[in-house]
């Protein structure tokens, strides 16, 4: 079917330019943010450090999940700051890809080419902390578990993602409240 397969090759263009965004220039633009650089000595620190098993992260409300994951990547790639991008970023994809799942199919051949149109995009990823890794990540896989109606994976991508930075508490309490006003008219 020619429709299936210009469908199938649009979303493809889509997704190569998603991904060539993604890691275009990854280790140049723009510079290190103090935030960034936060993350990637503590990540380098649970990767070189012996027994160094952290509860929280930046602040005692945060936990380090994200930065587990980066230490993973230092330690089987080395410490780079290319390295520890990646990382994040192979989240980031991993999260949208679920998120497109998520979508209606008819739907889901635009999302690439949407994510790659979006100003945000180049900066979003030059910039590894957990809200453009790990929320991203979580954020898909919620979407994902709500639509395949699996509620346990959705509240275990939300407890990580909330435990993770307190800003993803809009994302569920968010769909509570319009549940819940829904519910009411």
């Amino acid at each position: 079917n020619v429709n299936r397969v210009f469908k199938f090759l649009a979303a493809a263009a889509g997704a190569l330019l998603l991904i060539g965004a993604h890691f275009w220039k990854l280790s140049a633009v723009p510079g290190l943010h103090y935030d960034e650089a936060w993350a990637y000595n503590f990540a380098w620190r649970i990767a070189r450090d012996q027994g160094f098993w952290p509860l929280s992260a930046m602040s005692p409300y945060t936990s380090p999940w994200a930065h587990f994951w980066a230490a993973f990547w230092l330690l089987a790639f080395g410490p780079s700051l290319a390295v520890f991008r990646t990382s994040q970023i192979f989240l980031a994809l991993a999260g949208l890809g679920a998120l497109c799942l998520a979508l209606p199919r008819h739907v889901r051949i635009f999302f690439p080419w949407i994510c790659f149109l979006f100003p945000g995009l180049l900066l979003n990823h030059r910039f590894a902390v957990e809200l453009n890794g790990l929320h991203v990540f979580c954020f898909g896989l919620f979407c994902w578990a709500l639509r395949e109606k699996s509620f346990a994976l959705a509240c275990i991508s939300a407890i990580f993602a909330t435990t993770a930075h307190i800003l993803f508490y809009a994302i569920p309490l968010g769909l509570l409240a319009a549940t819940c006003l829904g519910e009411v008219r």
